[in-house]
């Protein structure tokens, strides 16, 4: 799994791509010319502290980490909600291919 790093490629993300909105998890996407797919965790200090973030990241990035992903690569950015403590990793995996099946990325 390749991560996405830098001010630029968060910013291309953000500028080129589309907001997908579940109870979970919030996903930015844009499309990525270059396989393979890369990916971003992020939970807000408004989510609480550290202890929680790192463990709301940890949940995104196991629900990725299961999830197969076919079709064109593409960039995604992973925001925590204050609903992603709450799941299991297999719900955030259901609602993250449904989002991307949704946009036709899967």
């Amino acid at each position: 799994m390749q991560l996405l790093k830098r001010r630029k490629e968060f910013n291309k993300v953000f500028k080129e791509g589309v907001r997908l909105k579940r109870r979970h998890v919030t996903i930015s996407l844009s499309t990525n010319l270059a396989p393979p797919s890369r990916f971003a965790f992020v939970a807000a200090k408004r989510l609480g502290n550290a202890v929680y973030r790192n463990r709301c990241k940890r949940l995104l990035r196991e629900a990725v980490r299961h999830t197969s992903f076919s079709g064109e690569s593409f960039d995604a950015i992973f925001f925590a909600t204050s609903k992603t403590i709450e799941a299991h990793p297999e719900e955030i995996r259901e609602e993250i291919l449904q989002a991307l099946h949704d946009e036709k990325y899967c």
